[in-house]
């Protein structure tokens, strides 16, 4: 993902344009550590389960730093 829709992204996610589980999925689907890491502190997840699919996205896509950041 190039710079600039890093940026977009994360300002549509840090706005909350998405719930917060869907935004780090997409995050961590996309490489967006910088904004997997913004998200971890702003958000309030319901269930574990909801960071450990997201841990899954990362990995599955090679986003070390992603997997880096969640864990």
């Amino acid at each position: 993902m190039c710079d600039k829709c890093d940026k977009i992204a994360a300002a549509l996610i840090q706005a909350g344009a998405l719930p917060d589980a869907r935004a780090l999925d997409r995050a961590c689907e996309n490489g967006m550590a910088n904004t997997v890491t913004a998200v971890i502190s702003s958000a309030d997840f319901d269930t574990d389960q909801e960071a450990e699919h997201a841990l899954v996205i990362a990995c599955f896509h090679g986003h070390t730093d992603c997997v880096r950041n969640l864990l």
